[in-house]
């Protein structure tokens, strides 16, 4: 539903391009962010789309979770074709505006430099010792660190 389902973000945080496909949740939708170029995704009373994301190692799992860590819930949801997989739902509800995130507009006028500002957060990651403590992602507003969360039970497959 969001900037993971552009190859480019995918190819620069992973080095390679899992396997992934077209999806759909029902009871979600992808939000604009006050303030951001990302989404978050929101319960409502629509379907969101996005891509289911499988074959994942558990170290490009970790990568991921370092890069969503922030205001961030992981859940499991159901897919309209009865798949399932793990997303990153929103919960600073406080940023959250009315109107639906465009992949199309950010693909159109945020994608190129969000996708250098992950490559520079991928290489300091791996700099230092694939740890993110303190360093700035391409969707950490303000410069804010990263915070920790519970992360992710054993899965094959994000949604996102």
């Amino acid at each position: 539903y969001g900037t993971l389902q552009f190859t480019e973000i995918l190819g620069v945080l992973l080095g390679r391009l899992p396997e992934h496909r077209p999806g759909a949740a029902p009871g979600w939708r992808a939000a604009a962010l006050a303030g951001r170029v990302y989404p978050g995704l929101v319960r409502a009373g629509t379907t969101v789309t996005g891509r289911l994301i499988t074959g994942l190692t558990a170290e490009e799992l970790r990568i991921i979770d370092e890069y969503e860590s922030g205001p961030y819930e992981l859940v499991r949801l159901s897919l309209d074709d009865g798949r399932e997989g793990w997303t990153y739902a929103w919960t600073e509800h406080t940023a959250v505006l009315p109107d639906d995130w465009s992949a199309g507009d950010f693909a159109d006028r945020h994608l190129a430099a969000f996708a250098e500002s992950c490559r520079v957060w991928r290489e300091a990651f791996e700099a230092a010792g694939r740890t993110s403590l303190g360093l700035h992602r391409a969707h950490d507003p303000g410069g804010r660190g990263l915070l920790g969360r519970a992360r992710r039970p054993k899965a094959t497959c994000a949604v996102r």
